[in-house]
């Protein structure tokens, strides 16, 4: 039987979503993310434990999927480039700082 998804799980779902996004733009923005732990990271540290243990899990993947694609968009359209060579580049980027 397939739970039905109502309104307020949604509004979990995009909240939850936000907050992870916009915890990890600050950590990209100030470069925090190489520092030593701040109140910042803890939070986002805990709220990626509490997504990663819940049931909503896919559902905040897919939120934080169109906060992303939608921020790409944007911002080929304002360099005046294909979404996907912004994409290339935001990756390209994205390896430099965070080195696996």
């Amino acid at each position: 039987m397939m739970r039905g998804v109502n309104t307020q799980d949604e509004n979990r779902w995009a909240d939850l979503a936000q907050r992870m996004v916009a915890a990890e733009v600050e950590d990209a923005l100030t470069h925090r993310a190489e520092e030593r732990p701040t109140a910042e990271n803890l939070d986002l540290a805990a709220l990626t434990n509490e997504v990663a243990t819940s049931k909503d899990v896919d559902h905040v993947l897919i939120e934080v999927t169109a906060i992303a694609g939608e921020a790409i968009i944007r911002l080929s359209r304002e360099l005046g480039e294909d979404p996907r060579a912004t994409l290339e580049w935001i990756a390209s980027t994205r390896a430099w700082r965070r080195p696996r």
